[in-house]
């Protein structure tokens, strides 16, 4: 609904604009009124009537053209016309229809006694004319050349305007007349301000100019406007801060008993205006901002992206009154304040506090099928195993070359039986520097192991034994064969 009023108060304020401004453009007239005098049988002179002068209101105007020095003056009809009297002239009147009329008046001439007319003597006046230049029958005369302008000409009843050039030649015949007349526009500036006051309405700078206008204390800058967030015609939240100690911004903009911001409601039709303090601190920022209702307690949220979120937690009973009707209070808020705003009640937010948590879904269960191809998926993306090294590589690793003894220098060994009882008793007296045999675990040996896992041991000191490494095929283990003297031997090979 606010949508459909602000495209109604956008064309509104367009017509009243287009309106204001048509007024001083299409719709508006000439600024002056013309007559052309037309002279259809030239003259000596011109005798331009009063009434022709007077034939609209407002200061004439007389706009003559010609070639050379153009005289012109006024006076008295009457004196005029006697001067006038023996020459040729052209006089203008005005007809009771408005029109203008040109009459061609001869010169008058005398007759005699016999009959006869008397021609005019040299240098009299007549037909050979006279220079009007000088004569004192005039009240004002002036001349200039090629064009003659006399502005803000205002005769009188009962006077008259001459033209002419010398009084020989033909008068000039282009004489225009012209009256101003009043071409203004009394509509035109309402009609644009109207425009410009419905389209700008909306604004919040409208509701910032008013209240500058209304509280001294903003005008002087004892408090500053720091937000206002509006939403014309229906509620506007004003944030206001104190920048001199010991000033109320709130009561300096309320006003007794509210008599500040109610011219200012007056002004606005009726719209509310929730007058809030601000607060550097954001938590009190918006419980203030939420007002009238009343906040039990404001959590802050930051994201890593910027967004910055507030719970604010308020009584169930102020629910209602924080959120507002159709979301307003809380809309208007969170403009105000720049902060995403979530209301909860005190008993909505103790509930999902102490709520018991949900239990984790228990998996799907999955088919032999799926599990085979999953195998097969992990067996195909694992690299190829090694091979395993040859036997001789993997004992080079633990024992030194030096210990094998070569095929070509291994000495020969004698078959001959030794008694059993004289070995025992040359392994006790050996039993110091000989240490029992090495095995190894095939089965859990990995030749890529480090070699810390498994050191040979070292030669016993002053004895030179020769040994080689066997597969034992009955224990499934590597073992030490060491060859002893001949004299020592046992058997072929001691193990």
């Amino acid at each position: 609904m606010r949508f459909v009023w602000a495209v109604v108060a956008f064309v509104l304020a367009a017509v009243l604009i287009g309106a204001g401004i048509a007024q001083r453009t299409i719709f508006m007239g000439p600024d002056t009124q013309k007559t052309q005098v037309e002279i259809s049988e030239p003259a000596p002179f011109v005798l331009i009537d009063g009434d022709v002068l007077r034939a609209n209101p407002g200061a004439q105007t007389l706009i003559v053209r010609g070639q050379g020095e153009i005289f012109g003056s006024y006076g008295r009809t009457a004196d005029m016309k006697a001067w006038l009297a023996d020459s040729d002239y052209n006089q203008v009147t005005l007809k009771k229809s408005g029109d203008l009329a040109v009459e061609h008046v001869e010169a008058e001439t005398e007759a005699s006694e016999d009959g006869a007319t008397d021609a005019p003597a040299e240098g009299d006046a007549g037909s050979a004319g006279r220079d009007p230049r000088g004569s004192d029958l005039w009240l004002d005369s002036f001349d200039e050349d090629n064009r003659l302008v006399a502005d803000n000409m205002q005769l009188p009843e009962g006077t008259s305007l001459l033209i002419a050039y010398d009084g020989t030649a033909d008068a000039p015949d282009d004489i225009v007349v012209s009256w101003p007349l009043d071409n203004s526009t009394p509509w035109a500036g309402p009609l644009m301000v109207a425009g410009g006051i419905v389209l700008l309405r909306p604004h919040r700078n409208m509701l910032r100019r008013l209240l500058e206008l209304e509280v001294p204390e903003i005008a002087n800058g004892a408090v500053e406007i720091k937000a206002i967030a509006r939403e014309a015609g229906s509620r506007s939240k004003v944030a206001v801060a104190a920048l001199r100690p010991g000033v109320d911004p709130v009561g300096s903009c309320v006003g007794m008993r509210g008599t500040r911001i109610q011219g200012i409601v007056n002004e606005l039709n009726g719209e509310k205006i929730d007058v809030v303090e601000w607060s550097p601190d954001p938590a009190v920022f918006i419980a203030n901002a939420l007002s009238p209702a009343q906040v039990a307690k404001v959590h802050l949220y930051e994201d890593a992206e910027g967004g910055k979120t507030a719970l604010v937690i308020v009584p169930d009973k102020q629910l209602s009154l924080a959120i507002g009707k159709e979301g307003q209070n809380a809309r208007l808020a969170a403009k105000l304040t720049g902060w995403r705003i979530d209301i909860k009640s005190t008993s909505e937010a103790a509930a999902e506090m102490f709520a018991p948590a949900q239990p984790k879904p228990e998996p799907k269960p999955v088919s032999a099928e799926d599990l085979l191809a999953r195998a097969e998926a992990i067996l195909a993306s694992r690299p190829s195993a090694e091979e395993p090294k040859p036997l001789e590589e993997a004992a080079a690793l633990w024992l030194d070359e030096e210990e094998l003894p070569p095929a070509e220098a291994e000495p020969a060994v004698q078959e001959d039986a030794v008694p059993v009882e004289s070995a025992a008793a040359d392994d006790e007296q050996e039993e110091e520097a000989v240490e029992e045999p090495a095995e190894l675990d095939l089965l859990s040996w990995n030749p890529d192991a480090d070699n810390d896992e498994f050191e040979p041991r070292s030669k016993p000191k002053g004895k030179d034994k020769r040994a080689s490494l066997e597969f034992d095929e009955a224990t499934g283990k590597l073992v030490v064969k060491r060859q002893r003297k001949p004299g020592r031997q046992r058997s072929e090979w001691d193990y």
